[in-house]
């Protein structure tokens, strides 16, 4: 009792019934203060002398940009993280990775249950909410399964990568190394402790592939990596409706890409595979991402924007998004007016929610690309591939000519708009919509209907 004491009253106000900060708002509410305070904290502390190398300094909105792709898990850079920062504004940076991929809510209810606390419906719903979940049902068990899965996989690609750098590298250094990335990977962030990323000394192939790994299994959602751990210790016996599409979607889209950048590039089929598995969201580099043809790019952009799946630590519009619109489109063509994927019809709600997300989603790449153009009057290519990156939450940039991001050479507006796609990509639309919105309750009122000719 005396070790749970101070730990109840750290989580306090995780529980409804002891009212605190988030009392009375809701989850979607919840959720995007969460990322605010967490991104206002790491800014600040990105901005103490013990974060940066001695003699240097780091502006507001260095400091904010930073801290949002860490928190965002964008891995775009203004600041060479390997350089610019000391071990503890590195640890820091990693600290916000682990924060905003696995998410606050998941951690702060780890701890509770550690504590002996029930979760909160509030808490309950907010997870939901951030997980993309169905339902609240069995959250203890699911938040349980998440954190374990997630520690275990980061520290097998730790000892992997430790093993990979140990033969250049003090043990030390090597365990550095090996953490940071494992994190980094899992979490689809693109943060590196290379200045040039996994281009030069930190392209060991062990390292790389490694990563790929993590970035893939982090990008499929942990309801998918749920029913995986159900099926091998035998409690499920098949895959659900939304695993199977998400499996289906990312091998195809993840083969076509690899296909696009193998007949496009120079590159062998094993840095293809890497490329179009990190182009959905992780955004390492083992490529100059500016040197690449222009064919090439324009592979990139649709994988960027399409990103990785619900609930994982990815963001885009998320696979499952992309596979409903194009399966509601073939249905359309065929004079069908049901959508139906492996023997079951799909609700008009996910339909409806598939085809708004993708609308919204790209007029917000239109309309941000093109303010950000109007603010730093660069090539529109160039300003195209740095929001759709931003956006889809994916960190791969032309570059500013040396070893940061294009974002490095935008004025502070340009950078705050880079930002807020950051924020926007990683929240998501809908999330952001409902935090906005006022809760007002109105009757279910049925108008006659009205017909407008389409096409």
């Amino acid at each position: 009792m005396a070790i749970k004491a101070p730990l109840a009253k750290l989580f306090k106000f995780h529980w409804p019934d002891r009212g605190g900060p988030t009392h009375g708002l809701t989850p979607s509410q919840r959720l995007v203060l969460s990322f605010l305070i967490i991104i206002s904290s790491g800014t600040l502390l990105l901005m103490l002398p013990w974060s940066i190398p001695s003699g240097q300094s780091i502006s507001l909105v260095d400091a904010m940009f930073t801290a949002t792709s860490a928190v965002c898990v964008t891995g775009l850079i203004v600041r060479d993280t390997a350089t610019a920062f000391t071990p503890f504004g590195q640890l820091i940076i990693i600290l916000l990775v682990k924060l905003g991929g696995l998410g606050y809510m998941i951690l702060a209810t780890s701890a509770a249950i550690l504590i002996g606390r029930r979760i909160g419906i509030n808490d309950r719903n907010t997870i939901k909410q951030a997980m993309n979940l169905d339902t609240t049902e069995g959250m203890g068990r699911f938040v349980r399964n998440v954190l374990l899965f997630t520690l275990g996989a980061e520290l097998v690609g730790a000892v992997v990568i430790t093993l990979a750098y140990g033969g250049e590298y003090t043990l030390g250094r090597a365990m550095a190394l090996g953490f940071f990335h494992a994190v980094s990977g899992f979490n689809n962030a693109g943060f590196c402790l290379f200045s040039d990323n996994l281009m030069g000394a930190g392209g060991k192939r062990a390292a790389i592939y490694t990563i790929m790994f993590l970035a893939i299994i982090g990008g499929l959602g942990f309801f998918v990596l749920q029913e995986f751990m159900g099926i091998l210790r035998g409690k499920r016996k098949k895959f659900s409706v939304h695993t199977k599409l998400v499996l289906i979607t990312t091998i195809a889209l993840t083969v076509l890409g690899a296909a696009g950048f193998y007949f496009t590039t120079e590159l062998n089929w094993g840095e293809s595979f890497f490329l179009s598995s990190v182009a959905r969201t992780a955004g390492f580099n083992i490529q100059d991402t500016g040197s690449l043809p222009f064919r090439s790019l324009t592979l990139l952009i649709p994988l960027m924007f399409i990103g990785a799946s619900p609930g994982g630590t990815g963001g885009g519009i998320k696979t499952t998004t992309f596979a409903v619109v194009i399966l509601a489109i073939w249905a359309l063509l065929r004079g069908r007016s049901d959508v139906i994927l492996f023997r079951r019809r799909l609700l008009s709600e996910t339909l409806y929610k598939a085809l708004m997300v993708s609308a919204v989603m790209g007029v917000l790449l239109f309309g941000m690309t093109l303010l950000l153009e109007l603010v730093e009057n660069r090539s529109l290519g160039s300003i195209l591939f740095e929001m759709t990156s931003a956006l889809g939450t994916v960190g791969l940039s032309m570059g500013d000519g040396g070893k940061l991001s294009l974002s490095a050479l935008f004025s502070a507006p340009g950078k705050l708009i880079i930002i807020a796609a950051m924020f926007i990509g990683r929240l998501g639309p809908i999330t952001l919509g409902l935090a906005a919105a006022f809760q007002a309750h109105h009757p279910q009122l049925k108008y006659p209907e009205g017909k407008v000719s389409i096409g």
